[in-house]
């Protein structure tokens, strides 16, 4: 398997775990979380979470962080 297939399914992989993360968020009340704020709540390297981010198509940025309910919305989606 090349090294972008086995990128993408390790990522795939990872999808459960960032929807409950941010389904957990969102029932908090948070609307929006920064990369930092998910990295430290999953225990994942940023760089990680910022690259399957741009490989589901959810990397859209504002100045205070990602969308939660977009977020959500684009991993369901893929």
């Amino acid at each position: 398997m090349n090294d972008d297939r086995l990128k993408k399914l390790s990522a795939v992989r990872r999808l459960p775990s960032y929807l409950n993360k941010l389904y957990e968020l969102k029932g908090r009340g948070g609307s929006t979380v920064t990369l930092t704020e998910l990295a430290l709540r999953l225990n994942w390297d940023d760089s990680v979470i910022m690259d399957d981010l741009v490989l589901f198509g959810a990397a859209s940025r504002m100045d205070v962080g990602f969308k939660i309910d977009y977020v959500i919305s684009v991993l369901e989606a893929y």
